[in-house]
Order: C-alpha cells, then sequence, then structure tokens
C-alpha cells in the first residue's frame, strides 16, 4: 500500500493576479496558475519587467516605477514550448 501525492498541471488554468501592490519606487504583482516558463509585467507608469519560472504554481515579480502614477498592470505569461502568452491585466489601487 502506498500513499503518493501527484501533481497535476492542468493547462486550461487561467493566469491569474492574486495580488498587488504599489509602492513609492515599485510595484509587486502576487501572479497563480504558472508553471515553467516567462512572466512579464508591463504599463504605464511602470517599467516592463521579466522573470523566468523553473517549477513554480505561484510567482512574485516586483518592477520599478517610472514617472507617473501606475494605473493598470498587464501580465502576460509564455508558458515552455508555447508560442502564445497568456495574458491579463490588473488595476492598481
Amino acid at each position: 500500500q502506498a500513499n503518493i501525492d501527484i501533481p497535476i498541471k492542468t493547462p486550461s488554468c487561467p493566469v491569474k493576479v492574486i495580488t498587488k501592490k504599489v509602492g513609492k519606487t515599485t510595484v509587486t504583482v502576487k501572479v497563480g496558475g504558472l508553471a515553467a516558463g516567462k512572466l512579464t509585467i508591463s504599463g504605464t507608469g511602470i517599467k516592463k519587467t521579466t522573470k523566468t519560472i523553473v517549477t513554480a504554481t505561484v510567482a512574485t515579480i516586483t518592477a520599478r516605477r517610472t514617472k507617473g502614477t501606475p494605473r493598470r498592470v498587464k501580465v502576460s505569461f509564455l508558458p515552455k514550448g508555447a508560442k502564445k502568452a497568456k495574458t491579463t491585466t490588473a488595476t492598481l489601487r
């Protein structure tokens, strides 16, 4: 008798912004629904930032603020081996 936990990846899960925080010099976004691939955030008032994900399903990415007030961020995730990125947007307050 064996009890083994087997992780199952579901590729149909959407990329979802879990939390977001706007600081004086940075914007931090926690994103779920990930696998191995490349996570990118961009938008008005922040510097485009990319992070490579190896195995995590949830990741936190921090971008530097630029001039202007950040209002919306675009979060895109390109899974390893895929040709099209999954995207979502989040409103910052």
